[in-house]
Order: C-alpha cells, then sequence, then structure tokens
C-alpha cells in the first residue's frame, strides 16, 4: 500500500520572488542609473576590498548576475551612512 500524497507546497510569496530575483548588469545599471562599466568598476572594487558593493555570481563566461536583495541591502546601508 503506497502512502498519500504529501499536500503540494503553497504558493511563493511575490515579495519573496522579488528578494531572489538575479538581474543583468543592465538591468542593474538602469536601476542604479550607472552605466554597464561602472557597474563592473564597483565589483572590482569590492572584490579588491574597497567598497561592499555586492559581488555578482558567474554562471559561466558570459552570465553573470547579481542579487537584488544584496543590491538593495547595500543601497539601503549608503542611505544610513548618508543620514548620519
Amino acid at each position: 500500500m503506497r502512502p498519500a500524497p504529501s499536500p503540494a507546497p503553497p504558493p511563493p510569496d511575490p515579495a519573496d520572488l522579488d528578494a531572489c530575483r538575479l538581474v543583468t548588469v543592465k538591468e542593474l545599471a538602469a536601476l542604479l542609473h550607472l552605466s554597464p562599466r561602472a557597474i563592473w568598476t564597483l565589483a572590482a572594487k569590492r572584490r579588491a576590498g574597497v567598497n561592499g558593493f555586492p559581488l555578482p555570481i558567474s554562471f559561466g563566461k558570459r552570465a553573470t548576475r547579481w542579487r537584488l536583495r544584496e543590491v538593495r541591502t547595500y543601497l539601503d546601508a549608503l542611505a544610513s551612512e548618508g543620514a548620519r
């Protein structure tokens, strides 16, 4: 006798999906009103330990994304520093 199938999980909360979203360099540049080159410069400085800009996730040679949640956290930290 087979066990009863487990119930389907509840649908994800749209806010959680947005937090897990990955964005391209072009999308991130548009969001921050910067050029893609400026985004890459910020990422390079982060690797050198200069700033707290989020590191990208690489899925291969030509597929790189940033976690939108990390970018928002970075922006919130910048805003709170500016408010001091």
